[in-house]
């Protein structure tokens, strides 16, 4: 067993991640024969490609990481069943990949001087990428902010963060934040010069029923506003 000391672009990768809200860090792991294996000496670059499919075509990442960078290579025991071929001495390379952005099932393809896979060029992985949602507290797949806006999650509240009109519940964004609501004579809020809520003043009236607050008899349907109370007729 190895243990190593991580890359720098590793190091640089996961101060980035942030910045990347989809990516994630995936460990995976690559078995191969350890005597081919004993050529790759320090300095010898190997190559971590993920593919979205099993026969390793579609591929999704790749990134190339130093042999004395490998995270942890194991020597694994295999057991040679009775009568059968003896199977070569195995190694195990485990890494861990940052800013992989590609979710659903994977297949890790190495390459590099020495690589002798076992067990198949093109591995499954065990780990994936999260599916993004609209609930899973990171900024991703569009979101204006997070969990929010972008056409496909809830609209955003005011104050948080949008590129359209279309993202925020008040369908109104300036300066890339959702502001409040613009006044209306359907907002159900007494503004817009309103004299009662959505009704009456020079924008909303005259619509104001009877008992309802009124200045001048124009705010009123009815044409007659009771100066003492101010009201409708």
């Amino acid at each position: 067993m190895k243990l190593l000391r991580p890359t720098l672009a590793l190091a640089v990768a996961l101060a980035l991640t942030p910045l990347a809200a989809r990516a994630a860090d995936l460990p995976v792991s690559y078995t191969l024969a350890e005597k081919p294996f004993k050529a790759a000496v320090t300095g010898t670059s190997l190559s971590f490609a993920l593919f979205s499919d099993a026969a390793c075509v579609s591929q999704v990442y790749i990134s190339a990481v130093l042999v004395e960078n490998v995270a942890l290579i194991t020597k694994i025991k295999q057991f040679t069943p009775k009568n059968d071929t003896k199977l070569p001495n195995t190694l195990q390379l485990q890494h861990t990949l940052a800013g992989v952005a590609a979710h659903g099932n994977l297949y890790l393809k190495v390459t590099g001087a020495g690589v002798t896979p076992v067990a198949g060029a093109c591995q499954a992985q065990a780990a994936m990428v999260p599916v993004p949602t609209c609930n899973d507290g990171l900024q991703n797949q569009n979101e204006s902010d997070v969990d929010c806006g972008g056409g496909n999650c809830v609209l955003c509240q005011v104050g948080d963060s949008c590129v359209v009109n279309g993202d925020c519940n008040s369908m109104v964004c300036t300066g890339n934040v959702c502001q409040p609501p613009l006044p209306s004579c359907v907002d159900g809020i007494l503004n817009n010069l309103e004299t009662d809520i959505d009704c009456g003043g020079p924008t909303c009236g005259p619509s104001c029923n009877p008992g309802q607050t009124c200045a001048y008899s124009g705010d009123c349907i009815s044409g007659i506003c009771i100066v003492g109370p101010n009201q409708c007729l």
